[in-house]
C-alpha cells in the first residue's frame, strides 16, 4: 500500500499574487480585458484545480471546454450565453457553467473570482 502526502493549501483570496493569464487578442472584443490567476491546487491527472482569477474591465468571448463553479469575491460582472440576454453577477454570487457553453463576458468592474474546475481532458495553464 502506497502512502498519500496529505497537506492543506491555503491563501487569502482578496490578497493573493495572481500572474498574466492573458485573454487571447481575438476574443477581446471591447476594453482591456486584462486577465490574471493563480492555481491553488491541481489534480495529479489534471482534470480537477481551483485557484483565484481577476480580470479589468471589458468584454470578451469564452468557450467552456470545462465545468466551471465560481464564487465572486469582487466585482459586477455579466455573461451572456450564445448571445442570448445577459444575466449579472455580484460580489457573493456563485455560479456554475457547464462544459461545452459559449459565452459572452462583460467585465462591468474589475472582478476577483475564486474558481474550481473539472474537464474531461487535462487542464494545462
Amino acid at each position: 500500500m502506497s502512502e498519500s502526502k496529505r497537506t492543506i493549501t491555503s491563501t487569502t483570496a482578496h490578497h493573493t499574487e495572481l500572474t498574466p493569464w492573458p485573454i487571447e487578442k481575438s476574443n477581446i472584443l471591447s476594453g482591456d480585458a486584462e486577465a490574471h490567476g493563480t492555481v491553488l491546487w491541481q489534480s495529479e491527472n489534471k482534470l480537477l484545480c481551483n485557484g483565484v482569477w481577476s480580470c479589468s474591465i471589458g468584454k470578451f468571448n469564452w468557450e467552456y471546454t470545462w465545468n466551471e463553479t465560481f464564487y465572486l469575491i469582487q466585482g459586477k460582472i455579466s455573461i451572456a450565453i450564445d448571445n442570448a440576454d445577459a444575466k449579472e453577477y455580484n460580489t457573493g454570487d456563485l455560479v456554475f457553467i457547464p462544459n461545452g457553453t459559449n459565452t459572452t463576458w462583460t467585465i462591468i468592474e474589475p472582478v476577483r473570482k475564486i474558481f474550481h474546475l473539472e474537464s474531461p481532458t487535462p487542464i494545462e495553464f
